[in-house]
């Protein structure tokens, strides 16, 4: 497995990871999970940056 396909089943596994939090906010409304779930985000934006960065080098943009 690539580098490349390795970061993009990392972002889906911590996207999945994203809306179990987001779930048990809904459920719950904790002031933990919903810490959670905004900890998570904040973990999947970079991902997702850092693997949209490695996509435009390899494109050579």
């Amino acid at each position: 497995m690539s580098t490349l396909e390795q970061s993009r089943a990392d972002l889906e596994r911590i996207m999945a990871r994203w809306g179990e939090a987001l779930a048990a906010t809904a459920k719950t409304g904790s002031d933990r999970d919903r810490d959670s779930a905004i900890l998570r985000f904040e973990l999947a934006y970079e991902v997702a940056w850092k693997l949209l960065q490695r996509m435009v080098r390899l494109q050579g943009l």
